[in-house]
């Protein structure tokens, strides 16, 4: 969740499709490059179209946000129909997915 809530804009290359998350944030001290596939392409370009903070990309309130697992995910959870969904869950998708 860090990595997401805490994603700054100089670790994205969307020329190169990637983000490099430095190591210095990482658990094992390592830089984590990921790729970027169409769809994450998509919502960061929409992103920088419009009002885009100086350092982090997604954001709250035009501040970053520290938590996504709070009452905004349990609403949306809801509206969605969806039930015994973690965002840790997410993780897991997002490893088959990219493979």
């Amino acid at each position: 969740m860090s990595n997401i809530t805490g994603l700054q804009w100089s670790w994205i290359d969307l020329e190169r499709r990637h983000v490099l998350i430095p190591g210095i944030v990482m658990k094992n001290g390592q830089p984590h490059p990921l790729p970027l596939n169409e769809t994450a392409i998509g919502v960061l370009t929409r992103i920088t179209s419009g009002w885009k903070h100086a350092t982090h990309v997604f954001t709250f309130k035009k501040k970053p946000f520290r938590r996504a697992n709070a009452s905004g995910w349990k609403e949306a959870l809801k509206r969605a129909g969806i039930a015994n969904f973690r965002f840790h869950d997410l993780r897991h998708t997002w490893a088959s997915w990219i493979i």
